[in-house]
């Protein structure tokens, strides 16, 4: 099996709701950036890049600087591959928009080897540690003021979450 192409695809669209969070981010509007990788098999990995939610219009350049290292090869090497990637950019690409992209391109590759193998990712990383997890939501950043905060805090408990994260004062 042998790597065919590396595309980007950027996706963006209004949330349902704005929270006040949000109201200085473009009112709601985000953005997404997915990367595919075909295989001469037929088979296709999918991998999600979290610099698409900040920079979308970057992912593309960053993604078709490192296809020339996976076109061509085997999806099923991938500490190989990625190795190869990191190495291409070690001068510029140590952290940031470049290890944000080979996270998502190391995501689509092992997408492709459970496809591939035709098992589930959490067993090749190496099986069920948990049968649950607890979860959380998540607030990228505090609302402005103390009475924000605790009504965007209380909105979660409401909505059964047990915790909840919150950014930086």
């Amino acid at each position: 099996m042998r790597i065919t192409d590396v595309t980007t695809h950027l996706v963006s669209s209004n949330w349902a709701t704005v929270d006040a969070q949000w109201a200085d981010t473009g009112g709601g509007h985000k953005s997404s950036a997915l990367v595919r990788i075909d295989t001469d098999a037929g088979l296709t990995g999918w991998g999600e890049i979290i610099l698409g939610y900040f920079a979308p219009e970057a992912v593309p350049a960053l993604v078709d600087y490192y296809r020339p290292h996976l076109v061509g090869k085997d999806p099923r090497t991938i500490n190989a591959l990625w190795h190869r990637m990191y190495e291409s950019s070690k001068w510029w690409g140590r952290s940031g928009a470049a290890v944000s992209v080979l996270s998502g391109l190391d995501i689509a590759l092992w997408d492709l080897l459970g496809k591939a193998l035709d098992a589930p990712l959490h067993r090749l990383l190496g099986g069920i540690v948990q049968e649950r997890l607890p979860v959380y939501a998540s607030i990228g950043g505090i609302p402005a003021g103390h009475e924000a905060a605790v009504a965007a805090v209380r909105r979660w408990v409401d909505e059964g979450y047990r915790a909840v994260k919150l950014g930086q004062f």
